[in-house]
C-alpha cells in the first residue's frame, strides 16, 4: 500500500520575477511587507543540482512583522530562454518524495523539471502535472504554515485553475492519494481537494481562458482586508485586479502583477475551506442547546462543548489563547492550553453526575 502523507499540505510560495527590483517594489507597496535577503534555502545546492542557473544570492524572503510569507528571487535562465512571465509557485509538503516522482512519472503527460534535489534542511522536486501547471513537492522539516485568514499578507489558500479538471484529477489522485469532490455550491466547474486525512486543502477550478489567459496555474491566495482598497492599491502600483467575485467562502479576487505573475486575495476573515452558504442548522442546534443549558443550569453542556471546542485545535496543532500558539512551534504551551480545557470540560460534566 502507498504510504500517502496524512497531513498533506500547502506549506510555501514564492515568486520567479522577470525584475526583481520591481516585483519587489510592487509587493512590498500592495501587501506592506519587508523583505529581506535569505539564501539559506540554498546553501545546500551545489553547482551541479542547480538544473535552472539559479542566482541564489537573488532570494528575499517576504515578513509581515516577524511571520515568514512568501519568496521572491530573479528568474532562473532556463525558464527565461522558453518567455514565462514572472509566475508563482505553489509547495506541497509530502512524506516519500521519490516515491511521489516515481508515481507521477508513470502518468502520461507529467513532466519532471526538477528531480529530487536538496533544499533547505530537505528535497525538492518541480512537478508539471498533465495540464501543464508546475508545482514543487517538498520533504523535510516544515518551514513555513498558511495563515489562518485572521492576518492581512499571509498565504491562506491554493488554487489551481485549468481548462478541464478531467485532465488532472487522476493524477491528483494516484500520486498523492487526494479525494476530488465536486462543489456544488458554485457556478462553475469546482472540485474540493481532500488530502488522505479528509482536510480540505485545496480546490481545482474550470476558469475561461479570457480571465487565465493561455496557461494553467496553482494560484495562491494572499489575506487582505479590503478587497476595494487593495484593488486600488494594486491598480496604482501597476498590476491589474483581473476578477472578482463572491463564491460561497466570501469575496476573493484574481490579480496580475505589472510582470504578469497571477495571484488571488481573499479579504480577512473569510474561511478557507469551510461550510457552504444557506441554512447552518448545526449552529441553529447549537444555539438553541445554549438557550437550554443556561435556563436549565446544565454545567454537563458546557462540558461537552469545551470538548468539542478543542477538538479542531487538537486536529490542527493550533490555538488561540490570548495570542496564535502553535503546536509546533510552541509544544509546551498548546498541550497546557489544551490539557486547562479538558480538565476543565470533564469537570464539569462530572459535577453534573
Amino acid at each position: 500500500m502507498i504510504d500517502y502523507k496524512k497531513d498533506a499540505n500547502f506549506i510555501w510560495a514564492d515568486l520567479s520575477a522577470l525584475d526583481l527590483k520591481k516585483a519587489r517594489s510592487f509587493y512590498k507597496s500592495v501587501f506592506g511587507w519587508t523583505l529581506h535577503k535569505d539564501t539559506s534555502a540554498f546553501d545546500a545546492i551545489s553547482d551541479e543540482d542547480d538544473q535552472f542557473g539559479i542566482n541564489k544570492s537573488s532570494y528575499y524572503g517576504a515578513f509581515a512583522g516577524s511571520d515568514a510569507i512568501a519568496g521572491i528571487f530573479d528568474m532562473p535562465p532556463f525558464f527565461r530562454k522558453i518567455k514565462m512571465p514572472s509566475f508563482w509557485m505553489s509547495y506541497l509538503s509530502v512524506n516519500d518524495i521519490q516515491g511521489v516522482v516515481d508515481r507521477a512519472r508513470k502518468i502520461k503527460g507529467v513532466v519532471i523539471e526538477v528531480e529530487p534535489s536538496p533544499f533547505y534542511k530537505g528535497q525538492i522536486a518541480l512537478i508539471r502535472d498533465p495540464a501543464g501547471a508546475g508545482f514543487t513537492v517538498y520533504e523535510g522539516p516544515e518551514f513555513s504554515r498558511r495563515g489562518d485568514g485572521s492576518k492581512p499578507g499571509h498565504v491562506v489558500w491554493n488554487e489551481l485553475i485549468v481548462d478541464s479538471v478531467k485532465k488532472v484529477k487522476p493524477f491528483y489522485e494516484k500520486v498523492f492519494g487526494f479525494k476530488l469532490e465536486r462543489d456544488t455550491s458554485y457556478k462553475t466547474v469546482r472540485y474540493k481537494v481532500l488530502n488522505p486525512a479528509g482536510e480540505e486543502i485545496a480546490g481545482i477550478e474550470e476558469v475561461d481562458q479570457d480571465l487565465r489567459g493561455d496557461k494553467v496555474y496553482w494560484v495562491p491566495f494572499f489575506s487582505v482586508e479590503s478587497l476595494d482598497a487593495f484593488s486600488e492599491k494594486v491598480n496604482s502600483s501597476g498590476g491589474q485586479m483581473i476578477y472578482t467575485d463572491k463564491n460561497p467562502y466570501g469575496s476573493i479576487g484574481l490579480v496580475t502583477d505589472p510582470q504578469s505573475g497571477s495571484f488571488g486575495v481573499i479579504e480577512t476573515g473569510t474561511p478557507q475551506g469551510l461550510g457552504r452558504s444557506g441554512f447552518k442548522y448545526r449552529t441553529a442546534i447549537a444555539l438553541l442547546f445554549v438557550a437550554l443549558s443556561i435556563a436549565f443550569n446544565w454545567q454537563w453542556f458546557w462540558g461537552i462543548a469545551f470538548l468539542a471546542w478543542i477538538y479542531p485545535d487538537l486536529k490542527s496543532g493550533q490555538t488561540y489563547f490570548v495570542e496564535p500558539i502553535d503546536s509546533r512551534t510552541n509544544p509546551v504551551w498548546f498541550w497546557l492550553i489544551m490539557l486547562s480545557w479538558i480538565a476543565m470540560s470533564l469537570s464539569l460534566i462530572f459535577v453534573s453526575i
